[in-house]
């Protein structure tokens, strides 16, 4: 049957890898255990941190269970004559697909449940496993380009370090003009400009940003938190603490100036205007173009480097 190009090796990845329930422990298990110790170990006063760490953690758990893959999988494919190219990549990729959303259901729900942030689930799911889901496809990539899978994992962490560099988290990529908000005093309390940290400049950052993913996934993350409204001193100091840090610079307005306005009639307890009608789905967007590029990237690596060629 003509379909059977596709059926054969996707039946192949999940039943090999899906099929006991030790497997599907070793699949969830480390994306759970990360979440839960995220959430032990988050600082509530320090909420953009978290964001930056949990894309992190989506990325590297993405990554990390793809490196070895198709590396490993060169010892017996040139013995499966009737399977296609395509039918074996797309395969891979539908499988780290339903990985990372199971994956990042667990990395999500945790701290969400827990109350570490105010992330609107869905929104936080949708992003984790974007971000996931690329991490993936780009272990896939190298693990095409490495005729093993030590060569592969050796090449990972140059995976990994620019997309922490390049975040936006380390190196600011807008400008901004943080405060805090003194409920006491009733005034807000900007922080002094020296000690603004500087944006950065050199068109290379820009360039190297722009190709992370990473960046992407963090904004979308403070882009879904600050899609509700503050209007409750813990939500206002929460959003600020986010926009004094991570810049949406898909967004046309400026967040920090929105908090602003929303924090001058809080403070004196007075009705706040209408909050701005922030959302994530701009950065949803890019992260599913990020997916559809490095799926393309993929074929393309299996084109010069065959897998189911002989060695």
């Amino acid at each position: 049957m003509t379909h059977t190009w596709l059926t054969r090796p996707l039946r192949h990845q999940f039943s090999s890898h899906l099929r006991t329930p030790r497997q599907w422990m070793n699949a969830l298990a480390p994306a759970g255990a990360i979440g839960l110790l995220l959430t032990l170990a988050a600082d509530r006063q320090q909420p953009a941190a978290f964001c930056f760490i949990l894309i992190l953690a989506a990325l590297w758990v993405g990554g990390s269970a793809c490196i070895r893959e198709i590396a490993d999988d060169r010892q017996w494919l040139p013995q499966t004559p009737n399977w296609s190219l395509a039918g074996y990549l797309l395969s891979k990729i539908l499988y780290a697909a339903a990985l990372a959303a199971l994956q990042s259901a667990t990395l999500a729900g945790i701290p969400i449940l827990a109350d570490v942030l105010p992330f609107p689930m869905l929104t936080a799911w949708a992003v984790l496993t974007l971000v996931s889901c690329t991490g993936s496809l780009q272990a896939l990539i190298l693990s095409t380009l490495n005729r093993t899978a030590a060569n592969a994992l050796a090449w990972f962490p140059l995976l990994v370090i620019p997309q922490v560099l390049f975040s936006g988290f380390i190196l600011p990529l807008a400008p901004l003009r943080p405060f805090a908000v003194n409920f006491d005093t009733k005034q807000l309390v900007y922080l002094p400009p020296e000690m603004v940290r500087s944006t950065a400049a050199h068109p290379l950052v820009f360039a190297l940003s722009n190709a992370s993913v990473t960046r992407w996934g963090v904004e979308g993350l403070v882009a879904g938190a600050l899609s509700q409204n503050p209007d409750t001193p813990l939500r206002l100091t929460r959003s600020v603490r986010l926009a004094s840090v991570i810049p949406l610079t898909l967004s046309p307005r400026n967040p920090l100036a929105d908090l602003a306005t929303q924090a001058s009639p809080l403070v004196h307890n007075q009705p706040a205007p209408a909050w701005p009608a922030y959302s994530a789905i701009s950065y949803l967007l890019v992260l599913f173009s990020f997916t559809i590029l490095t799926s393309l990237l993929l074929f393309l690596a299996a084109m010069i480097r065959n897998p189911l060629s002989p060695p």
